[in-house]
């Protein structure tokens, strides 16, 4: 759902799947250099789990774009995204209202 809003917001999207490993996903960021990464949790993760995923997308992802992250695994995971520097989005209303004014997201970025 996340990728077809995006898609309607006539921005490109690359679908690169589930379950993607977070070191395939760095690799793929030094090679695109994306303006945004946007990630959809869906499973149920430990506290332990939670924690070193956040940490492994803030060292492996976030160097290269902003990560925004939504789905119903930041129940579990959202305090360490937070943590690390990736954005949460409570909603797919908060995404659509972001595409929307995305030039002031990427610039506090840079």
């Amino acid at each position: 759902m996340a990728a077809y809003r995006c898609s309607m917001n006539k921005y490109q999207v690359f679908y690169l799947g589930a379950n993607m490993p977070v070191k395939e996903l760095g690799a793929f960021c030094t090679l695109t250099r994306p303006n945004l990464v946007l990630l959809s949790g869906t499973g149920d993760l430990t506290e332990k789990e939670a924690k070193s995923l956040a940490e492994d997308y803030a060292k492996l992802v976030l160097p290269f774009c902003p990560v925004w992250a939504g789905g119903p695994a930041m129940a579990s995971m959202g305090k360490y995204c937070l943590e690390n520097g990736i954005d949460i989005l409570e909603s797919l209303h908060v995404l659509e209202d972001r595409l929307k004014r995305l030039s002031h997201f990427l610039n506090k970025n840079l």
